[in-house]
This record gives C-alpha cells, sequence and structure tokens, in this order.
C-alpha cells in the first residue's frame, strides 16, 4: 500500500509525480535529494568542500522544490561531470576547492 504522503517533502502524492517504489515510497527527486545532497552540496559550496560555509537547501524553496533543483542540475551535467562530481575529495579527505562544472 502507498503512503499519502512523500517521507521526505511530507508533500502527496498526485497525477504525473515521478516515484520511486524503494522500501518506502517517495517522490523520484525527493529519494535523489536525500542520497546525492543538496544543490549547493553537488555544486561543492557546501561545508563538505568549504570551510565554514552554510550553504544548504536555498531557503526560499520548499523541500521538494529544493529537491528538484538538485535532481536537475544533476540530470543537466555531461557524463565526465557526474563522474567528477561522484569522486571528487571531501574537505575531510584531503579536499580543498569546490568543484566546478
Amino acid at each position: 500500500m502507498m503512503p499519502d504522503k512523500c517521507p521526505y517533502c511530507g508533500e502527496g502524492f498526485g497525477p504525473g509525480d515521478e516515484i520511486n517504489p524503494g522500501i518506502q515510497a517517495a517522490h523520484t527527486e525527493c529519494c535523489f535529494r536525500a542520497g546525492a545532497g543538496s544543490l549547493a552540496h553537488l555544486q561543492g559550496r557546501c561545508s563538505c568542500f568549504v570551510a565554514g560555509s552554510d550553504e544548504g537547501d536555498p531557503p526560499e524553496m520548499t523541500k521538494r522544490q529544493a529537491a528538484r533543483a538538485a535532481l536537475e542540475y544533476f540530470r543537466g551535467l555531461s557524463m565526465p561531470a557526474r563522474e567528477a562530481l561522484l569522486t571528487r575529495p571531501l574537505l575531510s579527505e584531503g579536499g580543498d576547492h569546490a568543484y566546478q562544472a
């Protein structure tokens, strides 16, 4: 049985929504955001990559809007850029600069 709402964003499921069935159904963009991180993380602007940064989801966006932004950004990257993004070192692993797509 499918839940009434997405566990990540709390919004209901509607016609045309892309849903990741997984262990617990969630919007596809929300599932991506939960695993891959915020747009700031994908762009290398968060504290994982920039010491002292407090970048995260844009405060003017809902959780689902921010999840969509992260997924749209990722989908817009070339395959080499996606591979570079997924293999870049975090600050804790010796990384010292933001990723540039």
